[in-house]
């Protein structure tokens, strides 16, 4: 169960910064926000109270390549999300990804 980690979970959301659009699309004539907004608006909070995230490659129960999103606390808990890659791509663009 992930009791510790959703309590904390819970008390980094609450001091999550706002998200700002700080960056320009010029083709839809409209802002967004990107990766390093994100962090400016999270991390702080995340870290304060004992999370950590990363992003390692591996493979899932089918040997299929991927990369996973970790949230892990300082408890032990975890939460962990899996994305595929494609399978057609040489071992280059696989660590490029």
């Amino acid at each position: 169960m992930a009791g510790e980690l959703i309590k904390a979970l819970i008390a980094a959301k609450k001091a999550f910064k706002p998200l700002m659009k700080t960056r320009e699309n010029t083709f839809f004539h409209s802002k967004y926000a990107d990766l390093a907004d994100l962090h400016e608006a999270v991390d702080a909070a995340l870290e304060a109270n004992g999370f950590a995230v990363t992003h390692p490659l591996g493979f899932d129960s089918k040997d299929r390549y991927g990369v996973s999103t970790q949230l892990l606390h300082v408890s032990g808990e975890k939460l962990e999300s899996f994305y595929l890659l494609s399978q057609a791509l040489e071992p280059q663009k696989l660590g490029a990804a």
